[in-house]
């Protein structure tokens, strides 16, 4: 396999340090697990942000770009992304007492494992820890993708720093799990590992070459799997623990299917940016409930996050009608 192109010039660096930026701030901002003021008081918790999601999202993005893979291959490292934060580090998947899931925590607690937290925080860290910051660089810099953006050494660094990262999560948490479900643990982040190395390139590419769809199908696609993540953590007074595990896992099958069915191949940038409206929009009414409980600053970077999204969705609709002239015009 020949060598990948190292991204050339200025904008290497930048898209580096905005993919950083973006991977530290999205998820942990927008959702309220890190509050914007002691993220500004205390530089080295940000800086562990920064090393933590910036290094995980830098090397799943760099991996899977010299493997010559995309988004079943992004999806599956963003779930060991999730396994090595939330199950090694944070203990969030298996701390029955001290997680910052709460009483939540006991609602599904079996062998050793909160089996509800898991599946929904997999999944969402997917998505949208580490496949949200790789999507926007790519609308951002288009000239980035399918290329690297940092050598060997940088991947290095990149890797080492995601691993500290995880390690002083690691550190901070009182609670140890049993072996065999750390043994698990480290299965299930190998085995999602091997899967991201030997999945098809084009596992989710779309059957047909143009979408289907209308735009706001993806809009709300978007807006209920984020929904539903946020569902497990009221699930206890709906549903059985294995009722909200069959219903999520459902759920994110059929949303799978509908985006890989009708998304298409040729021209799907505005599709995916619907999809990231679409989950962005639903934090809003959160934020403002997050804002009002000291988290100041979360409603502007919410405002800040809608506003790159929709600058994008017009620079992405212009390209679209000058590329539709041009055929027009040629044909």
């Amino acid at each position: 396999m020949p060598a990948t192109p190292l991204v050339s010039g200025r904008s290497r660096w930048i898209a580096i340090v905005v993919l950083l930026l973006l991977a530290a701030t999205l998820a942990e901002f927008l959702t309220g697990s890190t509050f914007i003021p002691d993220a500004l008081l205390h530089p080295l918790g940000f800086a562990q942000l920064v090393g933590l999601y910036g290094g995980g999202v830098l090397s799943v993005r760099e991996v899977t770009t010299r493997w010559n893979k995309r988004w079943a291959s992004i999806l599956l490292l963003g779930a060991f992304f999730a396994i090595m934060e939330e199950g090694l580090g944070a203990r969030t998947l298996v701390d029955p007492t001290g997680s910052r899931e709460g009483t939540l925590a006991l609602y599904s607690y079996w062998l050793g494992v909160n089996w509800t937290t898991t599946v929904g925080i997999t999944a969402f860290h997917a998505v949208f820890s580490v496949s949200f910051p790789i999507l926007l660089l790519e609308l951002l810099f288009p000239q980035t993708r399918g290329k690297r953006l940092v050598g060997n050494l940088g991947l290095f660094w990149a890797i080492l720093a995601f691993g500290l990262g995880a390690t002083t999560l690691a550190l901070g948490e009182p609670f140890v799990p049993a072996w065999p479900v750390i043994a698990f643990f480290v299965a299930l982040a190998i085995a999602y590992i091997i899967g991201a190395y030997l999945v098809p390139r084009d596992l989710l590419s779309s059957p047909t070459p143009h979408p289907r769809c209308p735009e706001w199908m993806f809009f709300a696609i978007g807006a209920a799997f984020v929904a539903e993540v946020f569902l497990i953590v009221i699930g206890p007074d709906l549903l059985t623990a294995v009722g909200i595990v069959t219903f999520f896992v459902a759920s994110l099958a059929l949303f799978l299917y509908l985006l890989v069915r009708f998304t298409g191949r040729i021209q799907t940038e505005m599709r995916k940016i619907h999809f990231a409206l679409g989950m962005v929009v639903f934090l809003v009414p959160i934020d403002v409930i997050e804002e009002l409980n000291g988290d100041v600053g979360v409603l502007a970077f919410t405002a800040f996050a809608l506003g790159l999204l929709l600058y994008l969705r017009r620079e992405w609709r212009e390209r679209g009608e000058l590329a539709s002239s041009a055929s027009g015009t040629a044909a």
